[in-house]
């Protein structure tokens, strides 16, 4: 197995832990099912939409993010997008994770908000509802990380 696996650094290897998260820990609410636009629009104040995908060897992640009008304007429009790494150390779930990630990494402060994030990527909603003893384990802490903060201001967040 040694001689297999010389030519691998190990320093760039992901290390699984047996629990993403304290079990005690409160879950994100998540929606599986379909909801309709008029039921989004209804249901929260700003609007996050992530995506990753796969070209020419390489994941790249994106989202586009929609804060509530202000008393001096219209709606705020802001965009990402990036590269994540090559396919052969990369796919498309980490790359949604790391998206969600930087998506709510970003926002600025926020208080007594309803946020709605919506991905197609239904195996990142099903490991941020669960998260079990998989890889992205370092994303989703972050995530999670990023919430426990919005959540100290009384925002609330859901993720479809």
């Amino acid at each position: 197995m040694a001689d297999a696996l010389k030519g691998i650094p190990i320093d760039g290897l992901e290390t699984i832990n047996p629990f993403t998260l304290a079990p005690w820990e409160k879950r994100i609410p998540t929606i599986t099912n379909e909801v309709t636009a008029t039921q989004r629009e209804a249901d929260c104040d700003i609007r996050i939409a992530t995506s990753s995908s796969a070209r020419n060897g390489l994941v790249g992640v994106g989202g586009a993010v929609t804060l509530p009008p202000s008393a001096y304007g219209s709606p705020k429009l802001g965009t990402f997008s990036s590269t994540l790494g090559p396919i052969s150390e990369q796919n498309l779930y980490s790359g949604e994770l790391a998206a969600i990630e930087r998506a709510l990494g970003t926002l600025p402060p926020l208080t007594l908000s309803r946020i709605g994030l919506s991905t197609r990527n239904r195996a990142a909603v099903l490991t941020l509802r669960q998260p079990r003893h998989q890889s992205g384990q370092q994303h989703i802490r972050y995530i999670y990380k990023a919430i426990r903060a919005l959540r100290t201001n009384g925002n609330t967040v859901t993720i479809r």
